[in-house]
């Protein structure tokens, strides 16, 4: 069965944090939110620029503070788990 769908006008003002639009078939693994922000960036009306004047001086040395090690919700769930040295 063939499916259409049509947009013609879809206007989306602002998705934060777990949010998400889902058009048509879609599959969501592990709701997580992950955001790291500093400085704020606005614009109000459709037509009005965008415009930040801030400087990200924010220094983050741990890179393994936004993955997903340890989810219980993997897409590697069911795979067989081989041990170091097995093939």
């Amino acid at each position: 069965m063939h499916i259409t769908i049509n947009l013609y006008n879809f206007k989306v003002n602002s998705i934060s944090g777990n949010g998400s639009i889902t058009i048509g078939e879609a599959f969501h693994n592990s709701h997580t939110s992950k955001i790291k922000s500093q400085g704020v960036n606005s614009s109000y009306g459709d037509l009005s620029n965008n415009e930040a004047m801030m400087e990200n001086i924010y220094i983050d040395p741990d890179v393994n503070d936004q993955t997903d090690i340890g989810n219980s919700d993997s897409p590697n769930i069911g795979l067989p788990n081989l041990k170091l040295g097995e093939y």
